[in-house]
């Protein structure tokens, strides 16, 4: 019987993991409201375990409250939630605050999971098949557009038809170029299924025209070689050039659809297109050493864009007037520091490095070791935080698997 509880928790668990890796769609299409999507379904089930897991399972708290890190990570998170105080825009704070609880959250319930870490895999990689049937939707059928627009979460969907109609891209936080080192794992996977699953993750990430999703893809792969599959020097030459193939034949796609490919976008083609987004983050990172000194927490968490002038806000805009897909790009920064320094202030910057070093002194030790599915899990979320590097993290979905994977390792 008790066996039987703990599996019910367990799939409980799975089915958050796998709503938060596709995209968020509501559950009754008919009634659009934000509580009665799969996401926040999600959240509730990790909400629950949680506390599941708090009342039920406390030597669990008792392992972690003996480890650095976790204190680390506790008193990043109180900063987090101090930074209400200079907010300005409550609403804001909070759209972005349950995000942070997520993250705490998932770190929590990873940990206490982390055993079924093949089971969690074995998730991942199923929702990188669903992720390719929605993103061929996207681009070979505009009818069928209609008919995602009503079952997609509209935010999310929204943010989407303004990336892919206006600039050619392909935007899905889905992430799973992060999931390639796990198709180098030995499991009950056939080759046949591990060789598609990664022609479907390259090909998408090359067709999204999207260059912090090829960089996901580069860190992943080329990491995972040298890592986990080890192959001899000699041979890396070699498959750098059937990496390369894959991607011209990939571009020749994307030019056909979208009359432009990502080969275009690193050799900055287009000015308006290629290099003023570049400079446009340069300049955000920047702002945002200025607004983290609005006080010792920053401006507040999701409060970035408010302490921006007006000046700011439309004469810095990628697009000619400030729409749905312009809000989206300015409202917060495009970098993991940047946008931990305006949000929660430099204090929560220096706990953030602190954490940072921790993770990186303990993933040399498992990178020097014999443990690959560690190893893949590493490699899995320094992917994930390059594209921090170029992108704003606040999507539910990246704080989620974040630090998810962070307490999958610990």
């Amino acid at each position: 019987m008790r066996k039987k509880t703990n599996n019910f928790f367990l799939n409980l668990f799975l089915l958050s993991v796998f709503f938060f890796k596709i995209p968020n769609f509501y559950i009754l299409p008919f009634l659009k409201i934000s509580f009665l999507t799969s996401q926040a379904l999600s959240r509730l089930i990790l909400l629950f375990l949680f506390f599941k897991i708090y009342f039920f399972n406390r030597k669990i708290f008792d392992e972690l409250k003996n480890k650095t890190i976790f204190w680390l990570i506790v008193f990043f998170f109180i900063i987090q939630s101090i930074s209400i105080i200079p907010a300005i825009n409550i609403p804001n704070f909070w759209a972005r605050y349950k995000d942070i609880v997520i993250a705490l959250t998932s770190f929590f319930v990873f940990y206490f999971y982390k055993k079924e870490h093949k089971k969690i895999i074995n998730i991942f990689l199923l929702s990188v098949f669903i992720n390719a049937i929605y993103q061929f939707l996207l681009i070979y059928s505009g009818n069928i557009k209609e008919l995602l627009s009503t079952i997609i979460y509209q935010k999310h969907f929204d943010l989407v038809l303004a990336k892919l109609e206006n600039q050619g891209r392909l935007y899905i936080d889905s992430y799973d170029e992060i999931l390639i080192p796990f198709l180098f794992l030995k499991n009950n996977l056939s080759w046949l299924i591990k060789i598609f699953l990664l022609s479907l993750i390259f090909f998408f990430s090359y067709v999204s025209n999207i260059r912090s999703r090829i960089l996901m893809v580069f860190v992943s792969f080329f990491l995972s070689l040298f890592f986990i599959k080890k192959i001899k020097f000699e041979k890396i030459f070699a498959v750098f050039f059937v990496f390369l193939i894959i991607g011209f034949l990939a571009s020749r796609f994307s030019f056909y659809f979208f009359k432009e490919s990502f080969i275009d976008r690193i050799f900055f083609a287009e000015e308006s297109t290629d290099i003023k987004p570049i400079n446009f983050r340069k300049n955000q990172f920047f702002k945002s050493f200025e607004v983290g000194r609005v006080s010792f927490f920053g401006a507040g968490l999701g409060n970035y864009y408010d302490n921006l002038s007006n000046q700011e806000k439309f004469g810095n805009s990628l697009l000619s007037r400030l729409d749905v897909l312009n809000q989206g790009v300015q409202e917060y920064v495009h970098n993991i520091f940047g946008l931990i320094i305006s949000e929660s202030g430099y204090i929560s910057f220096f706990v953030f490095l602190l954490i940072l070093l921790f993770f990186i002194k303990d993933d040399f030790k498992i990178l020097l070791g014999k443990n690959n599915y560690q190893k893949a899990i590493i490699i899995s979320f320094w992917s994930l935080f390059s594209y921090g590097l170029f992108n704003p993290i606040v999507p539910g979905s990246y704080q989620f698997l974040f630090w998810g994977l962070r307490g999958l390792l610990l």
